[in-house]
């Protein structure tokens, strides 16, 4: 079992196996086979907000870019 930083052969194994099993933490973790499971959700879960989060940053960039937008009125904040 691995500690610390996950490499890039363990990573693209994880986006592989969440691609096949999505959210099936048994069988994600069995493909990448270095991580346990714990380790394995907890890398999902960074993942997942680190797309979130650069999805949210491409909207407000194309918000303020969109010289058609009405920027009086408030962003409003999806969760």
């Amino acid at each position: 079992i691995q500690r610390g930083e996950w490499s890039a052969d363990e990573h693209q194994r994880f986006l592989e196996a969440f691609a096949k099993f999505p959210k099936n933490w048994e069988k994600i973790t069995n493909y990448i086979g270095t991580r346990t499971k714990q380790q394995v959700q907890s890398h999902a879960q960074k993942y997942l907000k680190h797309l979130d989060d650069e999805r949210r940053k491409d909207e407000l960039y194309h918000y303020w870019a969109d010289k058609s937008q009405d920027k009086s009125k408030r962003i409003q904040r999806t969760r």
